[in-house]
């Protein structure tokens, strides 16, 4: 798995997945796949603070309000066309290292599968989740689901 997945899983919810549903023994599965994906995700964050720092962005709130009031303003002095220039480097060196963070792989082989039945039932306990934003979410569905097969859950036996 990529880190750029590991910010799919946690996009779609994984972290604010519940696993009542499922036997103790799934049930830690899960949970131990909520402690490795939130520790990848601080690390890629981290990992992401140091990239900007290393690229001259201390401040990337900062920076990007800068950035962006110059790129909407009309017209703009010699001296406001350099530090947009010079801005727009920094963001371009920093996008091409972040690109290549989020193409590093990241362990996960601390996972444990779970038959298909278990994750069924996970399945449909995760599909009306609120998230962090307010939004009702259908976790392990769609990308996340996808990228779980053969990480957290296997095929079912077929009859």
């Amino acid at each position: 798995m990529k880190n750029s997945e590991i910010l799919a899983l946690v996009q779609g919810g994984v972290l604010s997945a519940t696993q009542h549903c499922v036997s103790t023994s799934h049930a830690y599965k899960v949970f131990k796949l909520k402690n490795v994906v939130r520790k990848l995700f601080e690390g890629i964050l981290e990992q992401e603070k140091l990239l900007a720092a290393e690229c001259g962005i201390s401040d990337s709130e900062s920076f990007d309000a800068r950035r962006n009031e110059l790129l909407t303003k009309g017209e703009l002095t010699a001296d406001e066309k350099k530090e947009l220039e010079e801005m727009n480097k920094k963001f371009a060196d920093f996008a091409t290292q972040r690109a290549e963070l989020y193409d590093e792989d990241a362990d996960i082989s601390s996972i444990k599968q779970m038959p298909y039945e278990e994750w069924h039932k996970l399945q449909n306990e995760n599909k009306a989740v609120v998230n962090n934003m307010g939004r009702e979410i259908d976790v392990f569905s769609g990308i996340v689901e996808e990228l779980l097969f053969g990480v957290l859950w296997n095929a079912p036996d077929e009859e």
